[in-house]
């Protein structure tokens, strides 16, 4: 998938400066995750979806093109999050992206929520609080301007918000709600909650259980952190 973007290379000068504030350690509720190394078989997964989901107007990625990236799942244990981007040559701001994921014993392309739920197999929440924190990872890896380092923030309330780079946040305390998290004995958990986001605040349904799925209900456009991707 590609979307435009004022610049890869923005995006990434303006994380680093905020790292030495508050902004950007905040987009993801804590300093980011250590980074880890991919493998070369990774790699490869990686560089094979670019060139599969690369437009055919624009020339596909060679390995030198692509940056790789990883990091950790802070939720499930041994889930690991590797990042493939690709900005095609002579193209105005575009950025094409892909991500998988590997535990102990596979290699998953991540192309929609059941593939996270699918990696994750085996793990289960212990609380709300987990089920936020595992749909929020849900969304980073899934959602269509999805960046390595900018993982979404459920919002739980005024505290949420304090000290992030946002246009209105006195606008968004009037709007967002608390989160409502359930749990259905044998079919699993299901969360609705409003998460801050690069450039935009959406509310989301999440299920996590027998399946897995992430549903976008209401997107407040430009009212996330960073200018809009």
């Amino acid at each position: 998938m590609t979307t435009r973007i004022p610049s890869a290379v923005l995006v990434v000068a303006m994380c680093s400066a905020w790292l030495l504030g508050s902004g950007c350690q905040n987009v993801g509720r804590a300093r980011l995750p250590p980074s880890v190394s991919t493998d070369s078989a990774v790699r490869d997964s990686l560089w094979r979806e670019l060139v599969r989901t690369t437009s055919r107007s624009q020339p596909s990625p060679t390995h030198d093109q692509v940056t790789f990236s990883s990091d950790t799942s802070r939720i499930v244990p041994g889930l690991l999050y590797h990042w493939a981007l690709y900005s095609p040559p002579q193209t105005v701001h575009a950025l094409n992206r892909a991500v998988a994921i590997t535990n102990a014993s596979r290699v998953l392309i991540v192309r929609a929520p059941g593939d996270w739920g699918a990696a994750a197999a085996g793990w289960h929440p212990r609380s709300s609080e987990e089920v936020l924190q595992a749909c929020a990872e849900i969304a980073y890896v899934t959602t269509s301007r999805r960046l390595p380092g900018f993982i979404p923030i459920p919002f739980t309330g005024p505290g949420t918000l304090e000290n992030l780079p946002l246009p209105s946040p006195d606008y968004l305390l009037e709007r967002l709600s608390s989160p409502s998290v359930h749990n259905a004995e044998g079919l699993g958990w299901t969360a609705r909650f409003w998460a801050v986001e690069v450039a935009d605040v959406k509310e989301y349904e999440c299920r996590i259980g027998s399946t897995t799925s992430l549903s976008t209900l209401q997107v407040l456009v430009n009212y996330g952190t960073l200018p809009p991707i």
